[in-house]
């Protein structure tokens, strides 16, 4: 069984956001926003399960931001450096809670960021795949 003192700190702080996220979105009843993240914590979670245990193939393991060898630390250093993580976890906090606030326009700016890190970083992820 694998612990939590395996994963990487990308992922212990998405959890953590996640895991903070949730409830919040619960308690200011934005009952869309805190299922959808559900699903989105749920996805990480298997995702890492299967990394961790080499069930998963190199791509999911390096998206996953969580290595099984050498060979995916390297290609995950160099697709997704330190500044496109902290990125993405940021705009994902920033997200959740926007999502609390009042609706207004900034959500949905908020949101397509988002995405466009998200997209971003699978192509860098599947250039530095094709790289290793």
């Amino acid at each position: 069984m694998q612990t939590l003192t395996t994963l990487t700190w990308f992922n212990k702080i998405g959890l953590a956001i996640l895991a903070v996220g949730i409830p919040y979105l619960v308690v200011q009843q934005e009952w869309i926003g805190a299922v959808a993240w559900t699903v989105a914590l749920a996805y990480l979670a298997i995702s890492v399960r299967r990394s961790v245990t080499a069930r998963a193939d190199d791509r999911e393991r390096v998206a996953a931001a969580q290595p099984y060898d050498e060979r995916d630390a390297a290609a995950m250093r160099s697709a997704f450096s330190v500044v496109g993580q902290v990125a993405f976890l940021g705009q994902v906090a920033i997200v959740i809670w926007y999502m609390g606030q009042p609706v207004d326009e900034r959500i949905l700016i908020e949101s397509a960021k988002v995405v466009v890190l998200a997209v971003v970083l699978g192509f860098a992820n599947r250039a530095a795949l094709q790289r290793a």
